[in-house]
């Protein structure tokens, strides 16, 4: 991508928008969060 380039400024405005950054997040604590839960219950 070029420095330039419209493209590659329009989708880091895209990506930089709490609409796509908060749910990204979510999944990722999520992802996170179940496979302690997950290690957690095989130890029990």
């Amino acid at each position: 991508m070029w420095v330039g380039d419209a493209r590659a400024q329009g989708s880091e405005d895209f990506l930089l928008r709490g609409d796509v950054v908060e749910p990204a997040a979510a999944v990722v604590i999520g992802a996170a969060s179940t496979a302690v839960v997950g290690q957690f219950a095989e130890s029990l």
